[in-house]
């Protein structure tokens, strides 16, 4: 039996050095520093120097118009924050704590909003599409203002939200049948079951 001993020629060294830095940087993207999970998801981010992640402290913050499309903010504090005109889309806010920020023609479509907490929020303009807004608590000094708010398709299932005041709102295919919606104002506001709340006497009770 004769032993075969194999050169390697120069440019197979390279060849198999550039192979190992490219594995290197692949190693090193996946790193817990990208702020993706092994399952690709998203941990963490920072936008603005702002850390977006569960629990995050965001009182205050200035997001307006941020990109925060399924960004997961569960338990986070965005207390005062200006989300103005924010893609928050199929975000995850779930008990969050949205007290005095502005949400202004800000996008929630398909967001999760369980258990949020808004006081003295501006939701005025905002699109809340498919949004799940069960057992939240949405009160202001004077009742929340929803002037031009999309709901459409949203689940207020016992969710609190007494004096509401709807203008110009579509409530179309929402559910709002177990929702607290005592003294509710409505004008010129498209109700869940496609009626329009002057056409009702100026409400849509009785109308899911």
């Amino acid at each position: 039996m004769h032993l075969v001993r194999t050169r390697w020629s120069a440019v197979d060294r390279i060849s198999l050095s550039s192979l190992a830095l490219v594995g290197l940087v692949a190693l090193g993207s996946c790193s817990g520093n990208s702020g993706v999970d092994k399952n690709g998801g998203v941990k963490q981010m920072k936008i603005r120097g702002y850390e977006i992640s569960v629990g995050a402290d965001l009182n205050g913050a200035d997001l307006s118009g941020a990109d925060l499309n399924g960004a997961d903010l569960r338990r986070a504090d965005l207390s005062g924050a200006n989300l103005s005109g924010a893609d928050l889309r199929s975000a995850d806010l779930s008990s969050a704590d949205l007290s005095g920020a502005d949400l202004r023609r800000a996008d929630l479509s398909g967001a999760n909003l369980d258990r949020v907490r808004a006081i003295n929020t501006s939701w005025d303009g905002a699109i809340l599409k498919n949004a799940n807004l069960r057992r939240s608590l949405i009160a202001a000094d004077m009742g929340p203002s929803m002037v031009g708010v999309d709901l459409r398709g949203a689940d207020l299932a016992f969710a609190e939200i007494s004096y509401v005041y709807f203008r110009q709102a579509d409530l179309f295919g929402a559910l709002v049948a177990d929702a607290n919606l005592e003294e509710a104002t409505y004008l010129n506001t498209r109700c869940a079951d496609g009626t329009n709340s002057d056409d009702n006497g100026g409400t849509c009770v009785g109308h899911p």
